[in-house]
């Protein structure tokens, strides 16, 4: 038996020695983020002996007084209330804090910054300590409650379910179809050879196959919701007793509350 022809000629095939890093940052940045949704985010240390339904009105709270507040005293005071805060959290914790506090404060500074070159510069040191302080507090809300608990807090404080399930069941198909395009890039990583130049082109065909994967599942989802006689309600567990974290809490904001009419 004869090979063919084109079966016993070697290929001269030579890398252009360009890296794939379309594919590779694809895959890294999609594993820091389906990463990031799936921990328990239960390594707030003291903040996670604050019950939810606590925290989030805390903290939106916190936020509608310094965004209120027009007196410099005040905002320095609940900085230091905050490095005070941070300065007892884990260190993975604080630095996640601190990079997303920074970062939101060094772009307000730099969006600010005509006008400061103007001499218009009154107050600017004073928004952007509000805005690092918004998202600092936002962050800390965020990095130390899970959604399940989240969910229960946003039940509690009696907001529709229509909008507590569509929140829900967008936050886990981003995890779930996230996995599917996981393995895609996979796929596509290990079926590219050296450098490709047809990135534009994968992305659209994985977005495209996304697309009819997300649609395929929102009606086995609706037929499984149907099924099991799902009617749209969600019920929360029985509440349970206020504790010393969460005392500490009620005390630390009608504290602030205080400052902030003393101040003003």
């Amino acid at each position: 038996m004869e090979f063919p022809e084109w079966l016993t000629r070697n290929d001269d095939y030579i890398p252009d020695g360009k890296r794939a890093s379309f594919i590779e940052k694809n895959i890294k940045g999609l594993a820091e983020i389906l990463a990031g949704l799936r921990s328990r985010r239960r390594s707030g240390g003291i903040l996670n002996r604050v019950q939810p339904r606590v925290k989030l009105p805390a903290v939106v709270f916190l936020i509608f007084l310094v965004s209120l507040s027009r007196s410099p005293s005040f905002v320095w005071l609940v900085s230091v209330s905050l490095l005070v805060l941070l300065s007892v959290l884990p260190t993975q914790l604080l630095k996640r804090i601190l990079a997303l506090g920074v970062m939101s404060a060094l772009f307000t500074f730099v969006t600010l910054l005509p006008a400061l070159l103007f001499g218009f510069s009154n107050h600017i040191e004073l928004i952007v300590a509000k805005v690092w302080l918004t998202v600092s507090f936002s962050g800390l809300l965020a990095l130390s409650t899970s959604w399940y608990e989240m969910t229960g807090a946003l039940k509690f404080f009696h907001m529709p379910d229509l909008f507590i399930l569509i929140l829900d069941i967008t936050l886990k198909y981003i995890a779930v179809l996230g996995d599917f395009a996981l393995a895609m890039f996979y796929a596509l990583k290990i079926r590219s050879v050296g450098h490709s130049e047809k990135g534009a082109q994968s992305l659209a065909g994985i977005a495209g196959t996304l697309f009819l994967k997300s649609k395929t599942m929102a009606d086995d989802l609706f037929d499984a919701m149907t099924c099991r006689g799902f009617t749209g309600t969600y019920k929360r567990r029985m509440r349970p007793a206020f504790h010393l974290a969460d005392d500490i809490c009620f005390v630390f904001i009608g504290l602030l509350i205080a400052a902030f009419f003393i101040f003003e």
